[in-house]
Order: structure tokens, then C-alpha cells, then sequence
């Protein structure tokens, strides 16, 4: 017995007893805890996976058959022949825009860094791309057709001119004629071909912002990601195949180009 008379057997069960129910409830927080937590890591995992937007391919996905980019050429060329004409044709800013929600463009929208990808690669590299804004949507069969509200700033002006064969002087007798074809006049020019520089039209002047609709034709979203199928030209294409197709339809006939100062000096 202790000094108290007590049992000595009976305070060590006590203090056992006590030294017991302290673990088990600390067992029993740890695991309340550790499940909250795995509950919130799976919730926020559930999350993300279900409000990140669809990422796009950042490859170049376009269809590219001859026939295709041969179509693409003519509209090109029409629209600029508009543009000449002082209209933007399908280029011109709608007057009236859709309203996309946040919610809108996490789940019905391509993610916007993609697109912009895919845009850039038909700017010329001196046209800067300040803004990008999705104005309509149109479901489609196999995908989805989506237009934007651009605005670019270019750094030098950007004017629209003609290419073709250089003019023959009055007075070049026969004997000459033929030696025309073959001077290089410009660079990136074929022999024989220049710039009409006095019929060009400005476009846009150098650091002003500059607004067009951009329309992606098709896009599709499958293997976890959306693929741009098929867009419009834009007023400052840069695509070194289309303007291999230019300069190589301008030795029989003018073409249209949008082509910066410093290219024109």
C-alpha cells in the first residue's frame, strides 16, 4: 500500500488506463485528419482535371493538300482585292458579339494561349498580337467554329501592294525586251518581277493598334486535345508557301501582297 492507504496495484491500472485512452485518441485524430486531408487532394485533383480547359496541340495540325492551300490562296487574294477596294469583307469586326461566361470558355472554348500559338503562325513576325477575344461560336458536326476579335500593333506601316513583271520601257528596242525578265529588282522577288509602289494602300501605320475578325473555320477536340483544322487568312499572312505561290502566280499576272516599309525601302 502507498502512503494514502491505497493499493499500489490499482493506481498503476489507473495511470495504464489513462496512458491507453490518450493514444487511441490521438490514433483516432491522426486518422480524421489524414483522411480530411486525402479528401481535399482528391476533391482538388477532381477539380482541376474538371475545370482546366482542354490544352491545344501546339503542332501545326492545318490540312495542308495542294487543293486545300490552293483555296486557301484565292480567298487570300479576294480578300486583299477587297481590302484594295477599301473594305474588310470577312475581316470587318461584327456589330454585335456572343457573350462567353468564365464557365463558357473553360468548357466550350479551345484554351487561349493555343490559339494564339496557331494565329501567330500566320502574322507576319513584325506584326505584334496585342488581343484575342472569342465573339462567336457555331457548333459543327466534327467540331466547332470559333471567331475572334484581334487587335495587332504592327512596328513598321504595313501597306498593300502589286507584284508582277517588271513594265517594259517605251523605246526598249526587241532585242532588250527579253533581258527584262532576268534583273533581281527586290529581294524575295523572282528575276524580272517588282513592287508597284505607286499604287500601294496603307494598311495599318507603325504602332497603332489595328482590329479584324479572325475566324478558326474548324476546330476539333479529340485524344485530349483541341487541333485547329482550317482558319481564315489573315490582312498580314506571312506564310512562306503562300507567297512562293504568289511570287510564282505574279510572273504571269499582278498579285496582291501586305508587306511592311522596311520591306518596301
Amino acid at each position: 500500500m502507498d502512503g494514502d492507504g491505497k493499493p499500489l496495484e490499482s493506481s498503476v491500472e489507473t495511470s495504464s488506463g489513462e496512458t491507453h485512452l490518450g493514444r487511441s485518441l490521438q490514433l483516432r485524430l491522426l486518422w480524421i485528419g489524414s483522411s480530411l486531408l486525402l479528401g481535399l487532394l482528391l476533391l482538388g485533383a477532381l477539380a482541376d482535371a474538371f475545370l482546366r480547359p482542354l490544352p491545344v496541340s501546339t503542332t501545326d495540325d492545318e490540312i495542308r493538300t495542294p487543293a486545300f492551300r490552293q483555296a486557301f490562296f484565292q480567298e487570300w487574294q479576294a480578300a486583299l482585292a477587297r481590302l484594295q477596294q477599301g473594305s474588310l469583307g470577312f475581316w470587318a469586326p461584327p456589330s454585335s458579339v456572343q457573350k462567353f461566361s468564365w464557365w463558357d470558355r473553360i468548357r466550350q472554348l479551345p484554351n487561349e494561349s493555343g490559339i494564339r500559338l496557331a494565329l501567330r503562325r500566320h502574322l507576319a513576325s513584325d506584326v505584334d498580337l496585342r488581343d484575342l477575344r472569342p465573339i462567336r461560336r457555331e457548333p459543327l458536326p466534327d467540331g466547332v467554329r470559333i471567331s475572334y476579335l484581334v487587335t495587332v500593333e504592327p512596328r513598321s506601316s504595313e501597306f498593300l501592294v502589286l507584284i508582277g513583271p517588271a513594265g517594259i520601257l517605251a523605246g526598249t528596242r526587241k532585242s532588250e525586251e527579253g533581258l527584262m525578265r532576268h534583273p533581281l529588282f527586290a529581294e524575295g522577288l523572282s528575276p524580272g518581277q517588282v513592287f508597284t509602289l505607286g499604287d500601294k494602300t496603307l494598311v495599318a501605320r507603325a504602332g497603332s493598334s489595328y482590329c479584324f475578325q479572325w475566324t478558326v473555320r474548324r476546330a476539333t477536340a479529340d485524344g485530349g486535345l483541341w487541333h485547329i483544322r482550317e482558319v481564315d487568312p489573315t490582312p498580314f499572312e506571312a506564310s512562306p508557301d503562300l507567297e512562293r505561290m504568289a511570287i510564282a502566280t505574279s510572273r504571269n499576272t499582278p498579285v496582291l501582297l501586305v508587306c511592311s516599309q522596311n520591306r518596301l525601302k
